[in-house]
């Protein structure tokens, strides 16, 4: 995944799972360690560390294709970093694994990648209509009043996403309904299924201190523990003293789905698996894991666990996320989307350049927030972002301070 380039000769970059924050260095929230070339062949390599990646830039003297001399007061084609036909990479580990993918196109190379990594999942086909999120501290009875909005302006609707205020506690998570502005959660998803819409909820991996749902994953080895061996690792990132999952855990895998469970039996639908990228290396797995590699490797184990979830619950043919992050083999884990773009036609170039660099890693589905998630569209960015969204796999409105339905835009909009 990348949004500054699709085509990567000339590029100096380290794979390392990220927020995107705007850089063009491979820090990004699902940096796959595959290319593809105009050639017609792929490779993977098979390593979950940090690579860097040195892609036609370093000339060699031995090289079959060096570029031409060029004099640098003279010639204003003069590059300090001229493009060679060289690649070269560097893994911190032994034993590497590269594995070559055959074409002869760059389609079918694709392709082959696709089918190595389980030739991904095809979501249900509700999944193709149109999804909406609501704002994060909406209560039930707002968001149905939406819903009939959309009905009466004769506007589709599929799924509808409650963003972390459905949780007592979120950025990190409780998983326990705030009854506050959800005091029937069964009841209220019903509403909605009667209304042939579905309901997707927002999570992470990230426990809240102040739960009953940290202190039992504390008191069980279920967290993620300190390198120096003083206990459960946290940090005040997003809440204070928030915990992680360890996903290498099998009881702890089947804690954490089991509290997922409970939030299927009131009929919710599917899991929007927020973050995963943001995961420390000063700490301890169960099961030993190197922290370097999980830190790549940790979106593919928390992934894994929810999408498997929803299989054994909805069914094989019904089960979909809206992930953000990934790596090589998220593909089995359908749906992901590009993160938090602004409301700018850069932005939305970007996105354009992560799905076009993304499904060539692999992935078939992809989405992104229509008309941005940061800031407020002016009308002409939001209209031509939703022209733009409606030709992706999945299409979904989603804003962080503004709301991003049609008719707060113009007619021309809706």
């Amino acid at each position: 995944l990348n949004f500054k380039t699709v085509e990567q000769r000339g590029r100096v970059m380290r794979l390392h799972t990220d927020h995107y924050s705007g850089r063009d260095d491979g820090r990004t929230q699902a940096p796959v360690p595959f290319f593809v070339s105009s050639k017609g062949y792929g490779a993977l390599i098979n390593s979950a560390r940090y690579i860097d990646a040195w892609i036609g830039t370093g000339v060699r003297k031995d090289s079959k294709n060096p570029p031409i001399a060029r004099d640098r007061n003279t010639d204003p084609r003069w590059s300090s970093r001229p493009y060679s036909d060289n690649m070269e990479f560097l893994i911190p580990a032994e034993g590497v694994e590269i594995l070559l993918f055959a074409g002869p196109t760059m389609l079918e190379a694709v392709q082959r990648f696709n089918l190595y990594n389980g030739g991904g999942a095809l979501p249900p086909r509700w999944g193709l209509g149109f999804w909406h999120r609501t704002p994060t501290l909406y209560s039930d009875k707002q968001v149905m009043s939406e819903v009939e909005e959309f009905k009466k302006r004769e506007f589709p609707l599929t799924v509808i996403g409650l963003e972390p205020g459905w949780m007592s506690h979120a950025y990190p998570c409780s998983y326990e309904w705030d009854t506050t502005r959800f005091p029937d959660p069964a009841g209220f998803v019903k509403s909605l299924n009667d209304k042939h819409i579905k309901t997707n909820v927002w999570i992470n991996p990230y426990i809240a201190q102040g739960t009953a749902f940290f202190k039992e994953g504390a008191a069980n080895g279920y967290l993620l523990q300190r390198a120096d061996g003083k206990g459960v690792w946290q940090t005040d990132n997003w809440q204070a003293g928030m915990g992680l999952v360890d996903f290498t855990n099998p009881d702890a895998v089947k804690w954490y789905t089991d509290k997922l469970r409970t939030v299927l039996d009131c009929g919710v639908d599917c899991f929007k698996t927020d973050f995963g990228e943001r995961i420390p290396v000063d700490v301890v797995y169960h099961d030993g894991s190197d922290p370097q590699a999980m830190h790549n490797y940790y979106t593919y184990l928390y992934n894994q666990a929810v999408f498997s979830l929803l299989k054994e619950v909805k069914g094989e043919n019904e089960a979909v996320l809206f992930a953000r992050s990934a790596t090589a083999g998220g593909q089995q884990f359908p749906v992901h989307w590009g993160g938090d773009c602004s409301a700018t036609y850069a932005s939305m170039a970007e996105s354009l350049r992560g799905g076009l660099s993304f499904t060539l890693s692999g992935f078939s589905f992809w989405s992104h927030d229509m008309g941005g998630f940061e800031m407020t569209a002016a009308p002409d960015v939001y209209k031509r972002w939703l022209q733009f969204g409606l030709l992706s796999t999945h299409s979904r409105l989603h804003g962080s301070k503004s709301y991003r339905v049609p008719w707060l835009f113009d007619e021309e909009a809706v």
